[in-house]
């Protein structure tokens, strides 16, 4: 890999790989997948300064150690971590402390279980985040999340029926357009 300094993807994934390494002359790497492979610690990636997509799902990585490394790439903002043994929710602190992160994929890990309200609570304090394992997370997600966390489920039903209200508005408004066409 030495002679790839502008290499902007690497596919290296379903290759036995159980260490990151000597990817250091590729400054320009954007996208990388590493998926199904012997991976137990995520390291020597924080050379990797344009890196913005990491596919690292299928491996063997499960604690916080393992995964502290993410908090050193800047750039990233699209992160599968699908299918691994993660299962300790102090995990969710690396999140969030990633200021780029967009898309977060943990399908298949037992900390999807083990986090108290696992959805509502990366929404919440991942504020970068549109993408949550299988489905997006829509402004209307992100504000009943945010007013659970102001004041409980009493908050987040009044938020609730605030874009209920807001929706039915909306209907209404293009229905009466609508009348004012014909």
């Amino acid at each position: 890999l030495e002679a790839q300094t502008n290499m902007r993807c690497l596919y290296i994934q379903q290759n036995l790989i159980e260490k990151i390494e000597n990817l250091q002359h590729c400054k320009m790497l954007a996208v990388l997948n590493l998926e199904s492979n012997r991976i137990k610690k995520l390291e020597n990636l924080d050379c990797l300064e344009h890196l913005e997509t990491l596919h690292i799902g299928k491996n063997c990585l499960s604690t916080y150690d393992s995964l502290v490394h993410l908090i050193n790439l800047k750039k990233l903002s699209v992160l599968s971590l699908q299918n691994n043994r993660i299962e300790d929710p102090k995990v969710a602190e690396i999140f969030f402390q990633m200021e780029t992160l967009r898309v977060l994929n943990l399908m298949g890990n037992p900390i999807c279980g083990k986090l108290r309200y696992y959805r509502r609570t990366l929404t919440i304090n991942i504020k970068t985040l549109n993408y949550l394992d299988d489905r997006p997370v829509f402004p209307r997600d992100r504000a009943l999340a945010e007013a659970w966390a102001r004041g409980g489920p009493e908050e987040e039903a009044k938020e609730r029926t605030e874009w209920a209200n807001k929706d039915r508005k909306k209907i209404e408004s293009s229905i009466h357009y609508l009348r004012t066409l014909q």
